[in-house]
């Protein structure tokens, strides 16, 4: 009786959690770029720009990260964008930076992004 019960239980729980989540937008990153601006004997500040494509009919909300990485491919540090906002059918760029310790900061030799839709 236990295992039946169980089973009931799962499969309804999974019909009520599917409804309340939407499908994620359909978010595209088109582009990163990035720039060393300010250096010390502590660390690099690098200056990113992340664009992002918004191919769905909705608008989104999303958080953006940028990974750097070394020559062999490795992610070495992140930045994070919090809280960003696209229309639907629309690109927009976004900017940040972040400051990379002195040891880390002269290996980097390439940065990507991503995006995560906020639910």
């Amino acid at each position: 009786m236990k295992v039946l019960f169980l089973a009931f239980f799962l499969f309804f729980s999974r019909l009520v959690f599917a409804a309340d989540v939407a499908a994620p937008p359909e978010l595209e990153v088109t582009n990163v770029e990035y720039r060393i601006t300010e250096k010390n004997n502590v660390w690099w500040r690098f200056s990113w720009k992340i664009s992002v494509w918004n191919r769905g009919n909705e608008p989104a909300r999303f958080n953006a990260v940028v990974n750097f990485f070394e020559q062999q491919g490795f992610i070495v540090d992140r930045s994070y964008a919090l809280q960003l906002y696209i229309a639907a059918s629309d690109s927009r760029s976004f900017d940040g930076s972040a400051l990379i310790n002195v040891s880390i900061a002269p290996k980097i030799a390439r940065a990507t992004g991503e995006v995560r839709p906020i639910r």
